[in-house]
């Protein structure tokens, strides 16, 4: 079994609208809000003074055989980034030490890893993607742009933190009920009702940077 970590974040503080979105689209999936639990700190929310602003993602790639015998994997991550205005791809390597971040914003998607000490020192471009995603100044996001502080970073920011949680197999074989995206709670309470019928609406910052 793989050791990688990997899974994506919407920015929206309605874990039930994300699903929504997804189910309509027929990506397979599972949603989890996460905000107990799961090495999510929920000070982090609470000291910020506003509701919870991301929710994860786990939708694996569509990956097989050709006729040919040749394997193939294509990742979701643009099928996901195409039906909200922020979401990122989160992906840690299997020693805890090097990971990466690949941001969607309305304009742009950039990627960024951090495997050495000086791979946090960013462009005044790329500053400002992290200024405007996380709402955060990146003085305060600085010291954790470095290697072996992921999980650091991401529970600064409100989104949780998962150890060797790989969508490619997580979410396999979990949905039976024929949906294609489903909440966490859901799967462990399978007479939840479906998606509603009226959900929130997908909550996202405005700004957007480039990058350079």
């Amino acid at each position: 079994m793989s050791e990688y970590t990997r899974y994506f974040a919407v920015k929206s503080s309605s874990a039930i609208a994300v699903r929504d979105v997804l189910e309509r689209a027929q990506i397979k999936s599972v949603v989890d809000a996460a905000e107990d639990g799961f090495g999510f700190w929920g000070r982090y929310a609470r000291e910020r003074g506003t509701p919870y602003a991301w929710v994860v993602v786990t939708a694996p790639a569509d990956s097989g055989f050709l006729e040919d015998g040749q394997f193939y994997h294509h990742d979701r991550f643009d099928h996901v980034a195409e039906l909200f205005p922020v979401v990122i791809s989160f992906f840690q390597e299997e020693d805890m030490r090097g990971w990466s971040l690949k941001i969607k914003t309305a304009e742009t998607v950039t990627e960024w890893s951090f495997y050495d000490e000086t791979s946090g020192d960013l462009s005044t471009a790329d500053r400002t993607v992290f200024e405007e995603v996380f709402e955060r100044a990146f003085e305060v996001l600085a010291p954790l742009l470095r290697p072996r502080k992921s999980s650091g970073f991401l529970n600064s920011v409100g989104i949780a933190y998962f150890e060797m949680l790989d969508q490619d197999k997580a979410v396999q074989g979990a949905l039976s009920s024929g949906r294609s995206s489903v909440l966490r709670a859901e799967l462990l309470a399978p007479t939840s009702p479906g998606p509603s019928t009226a959900s929130g609406p997908i909550e996202a910052s405005s700004g957007s940077g480039s990058k350079t």
